[in-house]
């Protein structure tokens, strides 16, 4: 007659399986946070764009003076901006920012954007 259970190696198998699984699940957790943590990241800097674009296609026709500004999280700096305007002439005017902005492999990326604007006489 045949004892009722596992053997030793069936659990021992079950065990490795189930590990293999928990590790999986693990990795898969670690890349949906970085994920996140990157698109938090890349929101952070798209709004700080386009609040700062806004900002100077709406004053452009009344003052233009070619600066730059710093976004940061707490003393991390996250985002600089530069911008220049440039006279093409018949009242318009092309807007030039650039992007230099941290990416989670902590490497600085530029991105750049043009953008036109006519001013009434």
């Amino acid at each position: 007659m045949r004892a009722r259970g596992f053997t030793l190696l069936e659990v021992i198998v079950a065990v490795v399986v189930l590990e293999l699984g928990l590790l999986g699940s693990l990795a898969t957790r670690a890349l949906v946070a970085r994920a996140l943590s990157r698109g938090a990241r890349a929101e952070a800097v798209a709004a700080f764009i386009t609040r700062r674009l806004e900002i100077l296609r709406a004053t452009g026709c009344s003052r233009r003076s070619d600066s730059s500004e710093v976004l940061s999280q707490g003393r991390q700096p996250v985002d600089s901006l530069a911008w220049r305007y440039r006279d093409l002439g018949d009242g318009v005017w092309r807007l030039a920012i650039r992007s230099v902005h941290l990416t989670e492999q902590v490497r600085w990326r530029v991105d750049s954007l043009e953008t036109e604007f006519a001013c009434g006489a």
